[in-house]
Parts: structure tokens; sequence; C-alpha cells
């Protein structure tokens, strides 16, 4: 038992190393200079002292204490506080010497190895300052990595400990004493010292051990005039010693701030050694190019970004890594420099594209029919060119020395435009007739998929703009001419993948033709648009005294329900047509042209300038050729002309309305005025009821 007792108090005074006794107060209430003592500091702790591994080999030092005094004395001098007090801790010989107070004078010197540091506290002995300094364990329970310093008191404390050594100001035994105190000297300020925490709420804490002390003496006085004169003497010590605490604490702060500027500096250096190499090794431009993000990334990597020098082992385990890193960066730079260097190629032959389109004249409804700038940069003769090496000059020359095979390269263009235009019929649709061009008949229609127009025909469906949309899929070439195209307000590239679809009403037109007397293998759109037959339907359902609806060969095929609304339709399969005679026809005719509004939907159509690339409904090219290119008076055709594809030219017309000559009950129709509509001797009131 005795043993162990020796044991525990070796531990627990190396916390204070208290040769020199800490503050206590005397049975008449005089202070002597002192401070916590580490065997009053352990009745306060929870958790019991553990003993420190001590490394290397026992009684290498031991003849180090033969030695002559002065050779002690200059050994001694020289090293830091911090190595002194681990050295008297090393055995009871040396802790013998240097916890006497005949060994101050190494204290001394040893403290002048520190820059700015204060003196000593009169309050602390020179191991008790050097273990609040410079060792980083609890002084209770002697957990280690404690870095913070509680000034005020002169100790470490690591979180657990703070809440068993520590008392709050507004703590019912503080708050009687400070109000004893009050009334006795009128004083506020309190007999002991006092800090706020971090994270605490600003509150003041007391330190505990202090805090007993003080009480144990105040409770030994027995006159006011002894307690008065005691609070004040402690009141006193308490402002010198937070003195001194504010002085350490400034001191420490200055420390720390140099201690990282130190360690910036060695980082810093690491750094700038790092990127030394790199550049040696051919990576200056890709450092160079870095963002900052990527520079980021490269000089604050946990292997670079170190408080140390750069040692060559340690270059060749970091090398791979960074040379990996900047590897990536050196491609992603290369390529963005091939892409830069083609995008100019480009740019170089969108401008000899429009002076070559612009030598050929002002711009008509033809130009919208042909190979753009995009398409030809597609080709294989210009796309070699644009992406010859990086090594390669390209200059307008070698474009002028491919410009004699634009045309023939726009007639395959518009071939290979027709051909997959082609293949999207059906060949139930139409059965090929020789010398008769399958597009040019009147069933050859196409549906786009993106707008839902259905009436595309060739070869103005060359100019759908559906078709000229940035695609999904494409290569890094393909990507590039887009962005050239928004530059120069050009369209993009044909790309039809998907899009179009055969007329879906192919079937119903077939037999609309037929009934038009026209054979629809082999007539044409523009037969069909002359043709002078009119239909009426027989198998719709009309009210009592009501009218049919006569429609041309168009209309007819995309007839389903009667104008009048009623909730039937009359489907395609159950279309049962008339013909009328031509006399009857020919009223209906004079009837589509005389109205203004003789289409389902009246859709404005698109124009465009002769002279430029703008493109506009009608009204807004003629201000911008009057704006823009200073033309008095535009004139369609010359200064402008109609988009081919404009969807107002293929609408259905509105049917006209065919009357009987006289009701179910035998009395005349009369047509309403402004109604468009005949009466036609052909039908009879059976026939609007069949």
């Amino acid at each position: 038992m005795t043993a162990g007792r020796e044991k525990k108090k070796a531990r627990t005074s190396e916390v204070a190393d208290n040769s020199e006794p800490g503050p206590s107060f005397s049975a008449a209430g005089s202070v002597v200079a002192a401070t916590s003592t580490g065997q009053e500091n352990a009745k306060y702790s929870t958790r019991p002292p553990t003993r420190r591994a001590i490394r290397g080999r026992r009684g290498a030092l031991k003849a180090m204490l033969d030695m002559p005094l002065d050779v002690l004395f200059e050994i001694f001098s020289r090293m830091h506080p911090r190595d002194l007090l681990n050295l008297a801790r090393t055995s009871k010989d040396f802790r013998s010497l240097l916890m006497s107070r005949n060994s101050a004078i190494f204290w001394r010197a040893a403290r002048q190895q520190v820059q700015g540091l204060p003196e000593c506290p009169p309050f602390l002995s020179e191991p008790q300052y050097a273990n609040l300094l410079f060792f980083s364990h609890c002084h209770s329970c002697l957990k280690a990595n404690v870095k913070s310093v509680l000034w005020a008191f002169y100790v470490r404390y690591c979180p657990r400990c703070k809440d068993t050594m520590l008392v709050p100001e507004d703590d019912p035994r503080v708050e009687s004493l400070i109000g004893d105190i009050l009334e006795l000297t009128d004083v506020v300020d309190p007999p002991f010292a006092t800090t706020t925490l971090p994270r605490r709420g600003g509150r003041l804490f007391a330190h505990l051990p202090e805090v007993d002390r003080f009480e144990r003496t105040w409770d030994t006085l027995a006159t006011d005039a002894d307690r008065a004169r005691f609070a004040l003497e402690q009141i006193d010590i308490v402002k010198r010693r937070m003195a001194f605490a504010a002085e350490l604490a400034s001191w420490k702060a200055q420390e720390a701030e140099a201690r990282s500027s130190e360690l910036d500096n060695l980082r810093q250096e690491r750094i700038d050694e790092v990127l030394k190499r790199l550049r040696e090794e051919g990576f200056g431009n890709e450092i160079d190019d870095l963002d900052p993000v990527e520079y980021d990334q490269l000089v604050y990597h946990n292997a670079v970004c170190k408080a140390q020098k750069l040692t060559e082992s340690a270059w060749q385990s970091l090398r791979p890594r960074l040379v990996s890193f900047l590897e990536e960066l050196k491609q992603e730079r290369l390529q963005r420099e091939r892409i830069e260097l083609v995008c100019n190629r480009l740019r170089m032959m969108q401008a000899f594209i429009t002076e070559y389109e612009r030598a050929e004249g002002r711009r008509t409804a033809a130009s919208e029919l042909r190979a753009d700038f995009s398409d030809v940069a597609l080709m294989p003769a210009f796309r070699e060119l644009m992406e010859a090496s990086s090594t390669t000059e390209v200059t307008t020359r070698d474009l002028e020395a491919l410009s004699g095979m634009i045309p023939t390269l726009r007639a395959e263009w518009l071939e290979a435009r027709r051909s997959e235009l082609l293949a999207l019929i059906p060949p139930e649709a139409i059965n090929p007739r020789d010398g008769v061009d399958p597009l040019s008949l009147a069933i050859s229609t196409f549906y786009c998929a993106e707008c839902l127009r259905d009436n595309l025909r060739w070869p103005n469906i060359l100019a759908h703009p559906c078709a000229r949309q940035e695609p999904p899929d494409y290569d890094l070439y393909q990507a590039m001419v887009p962005d050239i195209c928004d530059d120069g307000n050009m369209p993009y590239f044909w790309n039809s993948t998907a899009l179009f679809e055969f007329n879906r009403r192919w079937d119903v037109e077939r037999r609309a033709i037929v009934e038009c007397g026209k054979d629809p293998d082999t007539a044409t759109f523009e037969e069909m648009a002359q043709c002078r037959a009119r239909l009426v339907c027989l198998a719709c359902t009309s009210p009592k005294d009501r009218y049919r609806e006569a429609f041309n060969w168009k209309s007819a095929a995309e007839h389903k329900r009667p104008s009048w609304g009623l909730l039937t339709q009359c489907l395609p399969t159950k279309h049962k047509w008339r013909l009328l005679n031509p006399e009857e026809s020919e009223k209906v005719i004079a009837l589509e042209l005389a109205s203004d509004t003789n289409s389902w939907v009246p859709t404005p159509d698109v124009h465009c300038c002769a002279y430029c690339r703008y493109q506009s409904v009608i009204t807004h090219p003629i201000s911008h050729c009057m704006y823009i290119h200073k033309i008095e008076h535009p004139k369609l055709g010359e200064d402008y002309y109609l988009l081919p594809d404009s969807p107002g030219k293929s609408l259905p017309l509105k049917p006209v309305r065919v009357y009987p000559t006289h009701t179910s009950g035998g009395r005349p129709i009369v047509i309403p005025r402004g109604e468009r509509a005949i009466i036609s001797s052909s039908f009879t009131y059976s026939d609007i009821e069949a």
C-alpha cells in the first residue's frame, strides 16, 4: 500500500512540479506566492491519472550528473525549457537536481532560448511555468493533446475536467461569497479569477480549487475587519495574476501567429519546389493554364501542401500522382487548343462561303433549297481540310482550290436528301411509272414529328426548319459547326433522322384522286392543284333542310366531320363521294376564289430577305429592307421572297355548301345572305337524307 501511494504521488507531482508551493493562505489571512498543486487538483478529478510511456534506453544519462557544474550549466542553458523539464522527469537524481531552488539559474537561462517569453510570474515556479506553457496534457487527469490554456487560472483542462474543475459565477455558493464581500468592502470585483469559455453562452466561470481555498480561509477569520482585509488583498492578487495572464495570452497568440507564418513559409517553399520540378519535367504550360479551382487542387493536395521540406524520396512518392493529374490537364489543354484552331478555320470557311454566295447574286427561294455552309462543312473534302493536323497551315487559298467542287457537292447533297425521302415511301403507297418522279405525285407529302405539320412536299421540305435543329448525338467536329452557325446567323446542317414520315392519309387521298377522275400514280401535285373537279360526301348525316359540302381532292382527303358540328363523324372508311357536274364545280370554284378566308387555319407566311439571312412574317421583311438595306420600296420576288416551306401554301380549302333546289316541304331553297353556297339541281332532299 505504501509503494502504491508513493507512485501515485510521483505521477501527480509531475503535473505541478511543485518544489515551490502553490497559492495558499495562512490562518491569519496573509498571502504567499502560490498556485494550484497537483495533489489538490487531483481530488476534483473524476478520472485516474495515467502513467506516460517511457521510450528509449534507461540510465543512458546517469553519467551526466558526474560532470562539473559549469559544464552542466552550459548544457542546460542551451536547452529549451520543454527539454529541461523532460530531463527532470527521467530519474529521481535529475529531478532532485533540477527541481531544487538552487537550479533556478538553469531554468532562467533555458527560458532565454524562447524569443519574447515573459518572465516567470512570482506565484509560479520555473518548472510549473515550463509545464504550463510547453506541455499539452490536462492538469487534472493527464489527458494528452489539450491545446487551450485557461490563462486566468494558469491551468490546462480537457473538456470533461472543465465540468468538474470550474464553477459558474452564478452558482449560489459563489454568489454568496461575493455578496458577503460586497457588504464588507463595497467592491464588486470577485476575490478569485474568472473567465469565459467558448460555446458556454458567455457565462463567467471561477476555478473551483481557488474558490475552495478562499472559502476555507474566509471561514477561519473571526472578525469582519480581517475578512475585509483578506478579501481586498486577494482581489489585488487576482488583478496582478490577471495582468500576468493577459501578457502570457498575448505572447502565446504572437507565438502561434509566428508559428503559423513559419509553417506557411514551409508549405510555400514546398509548393514552389514541387512547381519547379514539374516545370522542369515539361508541365509549365499546364501549370500556367490552370484555372483557380485546378490550381488549388494541385497546390493544396495533401501531399503537396505540407509544412515540410521536399526531400528526394518524398518527391519520388508524390511525383506519379501529380504527373497523372497534369497529364489529364495537358490533354484537356491540347483539346481546347485543337478546338480553337478548328473553329478558327471554320470561321474562315464561313466567311469564304458567304462571299461565294454573294458572288452568285441576290438570294432567292432556290437559295433555301440547297446545301448551306454547315452542310458543306460536313462534306468529306471540306471536313478533311478543316480537320487537318495542327501543324498544317490552312488558308483561303486552300478553300479557293476546293470552290470548284461546290456545285457538284450541292448536287450530290440534293440527291442524298431525295434518296432519304424516297426511302420513307411505303411500297404499297405508289405503283412507280416510268418517267414519273414519285416525289412529284399529289399524294407524296410528309409528316414532321417535331412541329406536327403533315403537308410537307419535295423540294420545299428542304427549307423546313425542323430538319436543321441541333442533333442530340454528334461527334466533336459536328459540335463545333453549330457554334459557328450561331455566330453567323446561319442554319444548322441537315439532320432528318427519325423526323419525317410519309403521308399518313395516302390511301384516302388515292381514293379522292380516283373520284376526281385522275390516276394517283401519275397525278402530280401541280396537276391536282389545277383540277377543277369537286366532290360531295353522301355519307354525312345532315339536319333537315340543310346542305352537303363540296370539296376539292385535298379537302376531301381530310374530311372527317361536317362543318355544322354534329357529334357524328364521317370516317374516311365511310366516305361516299358524288362528283358535281362541271357547271356546278365551276360555281364552287368561283366562290372559293372570291373568298378572302378560304383556308381552315390562317397561318402567316414567312418571307426572307434577298440580301441577308433575315426571315420573318410579312411586313417585317419590308421594314427590314427599308431600314437595314436602305431600299425605299421593297418588292416581293426582288428584295424579299416567300419561304418555300411557308405553311400557308398547301392548306386545304374551306368547303362550299351545296343545297338542293327544294326543301322537304316543297318550298324553294333560299341561300342565306353572305353564305358561300350554291343550289344544285343534281341533289334532292332525298339525297340530303340519304
